[in-house]
């Protein structure tokens, strides 16, 4: 059993270092490498996602005024990584972000841009806890803060899967902000393989 990112270990437990939506939680299963006298010829680990990766892009509605930018995007309703049990094998939770919110971004500002809009950064994009419905609040520089409670994805009311990646398009029109998602690939599972002595 190994996992990504490192943590403070303590008994059967690691806690991770300030969980802030940034990092990636990758899981193996057990591996059995044998013995010294007897080992598994070629064994591997396979790492897998644990969380879900949200992106968002920003597009102009026909109603909404030019020129404006999006300051900030606080996503609520799923908590962040704080750890792995190793007794259980299971990812442990915060308990304050699902009310509080997760900070996509708070410096900088992206373009509430026309036609395809404007999609933010690999490193503004958040990795949650996958199951959880979600909801936004999102800054603007001109027209004040929207929330967004209804987020669909393909269309659907489902919520964000273990290991996929999601692109959240928000359309501004004059007083609303309307949101509809899209799932993309996050890529294979992550392989590697070591030698066990």
């Amino acid at each position: 059993f190994s996992y990504y990112p490192k943590g403070t270990i303590s008994g059967t437990a690691t806690t991770f270092d300030t969980p802030d939506g940034k990092t990636d939680v990758l899981l193996t299963t057990e591996l059995d490498a044998g013995t010294r006298s007897a080992p598994v010829q070629n064994a591997s680990l396979t790492f897998a996602h644990q969380l879900s990766l949200i992106k968002f892009t920003f597009v102009k509605g026909d109603t909404y005024p030019d020129g404006d930018q999006v300051t900030s995007v606080k996503l609520k309703g799923a908590e962040l990584p704080s750890g792995i049990n190793f007794t259980t094998k299971e990812i442990t939770w915060t308990n304050d972000k699902a009310s509080s919110g997760i900070d996509a971004f708070t410096t900088g500002a992206y373009s509430i841009a026309v036609a395809s809009g404007t999609t933010i950064s690999d490193e503004d994009a958040l990795m949650i806890q996958p199951g959880q419905k979600i909801s936004l609040e999102i800054g603007t520089k001109d027209n004040g803060t929207f929330t967004v409670s209804d987020i669909k994805i393909n269309g659907a009311d489902t919520n964000p899967e273990i290991g996929k990646q999601y692109n959240i398009t928000l359309t501004f029109n004059k007083k609303s902000v309307s949101a509809s998602a899209s799932i993309e690939g996050w890529g294979e599972v992550i392989g590697g393989s070591g030698t066990v002595e």
